[in-house]
């Protein structure tokens, strides 16, 4: 299971890093919040993918594949529209949030990489997330399932 949402996470981020526009790009996934909203709110289960990630041990290699310490795990921020509008756009834009089930996403700093996690909001379902790290220059890094 674990290995089918790591290929799903990938598929919906790699997927969704092609260009978009006009009214087929706002339709797709919470597009549709783009003009109303620049940075998504902060969410239990989307932190809790982020900060699994950061301190499981199960996911140590892939922290130290990209470099990630301890400094960086611990300075873990959610971004917000009044310092990151700029980079919440950008994920808005092209980050694609599924919109077949309801689902918590949020993005978040740690370091130099932006993550975004994407997970179910069912609680037997918390398993079967996704999450993507991207550097400070937007290219992806990792996808997992979380």
């Amino acid at each position: 299971m674990k290995m089918l949402a790591a290929i799903t996470g990938m598929l919906l981020v790699l997927g969704a890093l092609a260009p978009k526009s006009g009214k087929a790009a706002m339709s797709e996934g919470h597009r549709w919040v783009a003009a109303s909203m620049t940075c998504p709110a902060d969410t239990p289960r989307a932190r809790s993918a982020v900060i699994k990630f950061l301190k499981s041990r199960g996911f140590a290699a892939d922290r130290t594949d990209l470099g990630l310490t301890v400094a960086d795990t611990a300075n873990l921020r959610v971004l917000v529209a009044s310092t990151d509008s700029a980079a919440c756009q950008w994920f808005l834009q092209q980050v694609t949030v599924p919109p077949d089930r309801p689902q918590d996403w949020a993005y978040y700093r740690a370091g130099a990489f932006y993550f975004v996690p994407i997970v179910p909001r069912c609680d037997l379902c918390l398993r079967h997330g996704s999450l993507a790290v991207f550097d400070t220059t937007f290219m992806v890094k990792k996808t997992l399932g979380i």
